[in-house]
């Protein structure tokens, strides 16, 4: 059982890390990145290498109560509801950093309805001391409320609803049956991804794909539809997960424009013809 009293007072977390070339190439190849020749080769060469926006989410994924026993997590029974990203600098293409992270808030629906746990990580450059990102998320746990009566409220705005109407842009990316098991190297080692047997325990037919790895699709379907494969113009990103998509699986982004520089968009499976991500905000930084 959750102890939500004790979830709400966690302390505020300090992580320090260390990250290389070779993690920025390694997060852009497990994306997707690096098929056009010319365009993307920024994205895996080192003589040229640009980190992409998303990988940021890699810096932040560390979040240590999700494994402390006083806060009755069970890791076997949460879901990834939703992620953001606000990019307030370009992410060096290796360096050192220092993740300052904290519980944003808790919102418990009542009894045999959810909890939902929304938390925030700031990504500070360690030698200047520079706010690189802000990324954040929310975890749910299906029937674990208790509360008489809906107590506390989500941080942050209101997820952007997606228009009716076909998309202003589209691209269509093709998943390699392999993405789960190149995205997991990132640090994510959850077999829910890799193991069928695991999968098949949890309900799906077979190993799906990391939810912040389709994140990471998304982001870079903007970065070639919209950017002209200049990642320093994704400022925010937001998602709301609501399907698994599957390796081998094609992944359409759909976006619509509300603004100039503003978009919402969603992710759907082909195949099956279902929304993966929903509820998606994009929002670019002025061309230079």
């Amino acid at each position: 059982m959750l102890n939500l009293e004790q979830i709400r007072n966690l302390p505020d977390t300090e992580i320090s890390l260390d990250y290389t070339e070779k993690d920025v190439v390694l997060y852009a190849l497990s994306i997707g990145l690096g098929h056009a020749a010319n365009e993307e080769l920024k994205f895996v060469f080192d003589e040229k290498l640009v980190s992409t926006p998303t990988f940021a989410m890699i810096l932040a994924h560390h979040l240590p109560w999700l494994r402390q026993p006083e806060t009755g997590i069970d890791v076997r029974k949460m879901l990834h509801g939703e992620s953001s990203l606000v990019v307030h600098h370009p992410l060096p293409k290796a360096g050192h950093v220092t993740v300052h992270g904290r519980i944003a808030g808790v919102v418990d629906r009542g009894p045999g309805k959810s909890v939902s746990i929304y938390f925030e990580q700031r990504v500070i450059e360690s030698a200047t001391a520079s706010h690189l990102a802000t990324v954040g998320g929310c975890f749910v746990f299906p029937g674990a409320g208790v509360a008489v009566g809906a107590t506390g409220a989500r941080p942050g705005t209101t997820p952007t609803k997606v228009p009716d109407g076909c998309a202003d842009i589209e691209f269509v990316d093709h998943i390699p049956k392999n993405a789960a098991q190149l995205y997991r190297l990132n640090g994510d080692r959850n077999t829910l991804h890799v193991d069928p047997e695991v999968a098949r325990r949890a309900g799906f037919d077979r190993p799906i794909l990391h939810g912040l790895c389709t994140f990471g699709y998304a982001g870079a379907a903007a970065i070639r539809t919209l950017c002209d494969h200049d990642a320093g113009r994704v400022e925010k990103l937001h998602v709301r997960y609501s399907t698994p998509i599957y390796p081998g699986e094609q992944l359409r982004t759909e976006f619509f424009r509300i603004d100039t520089n503003e978009y919402a968009f969603r992710c759907i499976a082909v195949e099956r013809n279902v929304t993966v991500l929903e509820a998606g905000h994009l929002v670019l930084r002025n061309e230079k």
